[in-house]
């Protein structure tokens, strides 16, 4: 007999659908990338992906530069508390959305 994903898995796996399973109702339409656990150098920022999606949408190198070092000073864990964190993640969103954006 099979073993039954535990109950943490279970509620991961509804996560990644809602994400990424074209066939539901309402999916976000994300690319999944799998298990980042076993890749190598794996970080919680994938800064390729990142820099080519920015690219994609029109933002200039300078500014693709400056967004993915940004966001790597904010997630670096030594940097503080997790609020201080999410809050400062939240200004960088809302200063992005607010100014204009730099295409070039």
């Amino acid at each position: 007999m099979p073993d039954q994903p535990r109950a943490e898995r279970r509620t991961q796996n509804r996560v990644v659908a809602l994400f990424t399973d074209t066939k539901r109702a309402g999916n976000l339409g994300h690319r999944h990338l799998g298990d980042g656990s076993k890749r190598p150098n794996t970080s919680c920022i994938e800064t390729d992906i990142l820099g080519d999606n920015l690219r994609a949408r029109g933002y200039s190198p300078a500014h693709v530069s400056a967004a993915i070092r940004k966001l790597e000073v904010a997630a670096d864990p030594t940097r503080t508390s997790l609020y201080h964190l999410h809050h400062f993640i939240n200004e960088l969103r809302n200063s992005s959305i607010s100014s204009q954006r730099g295409r070039h």
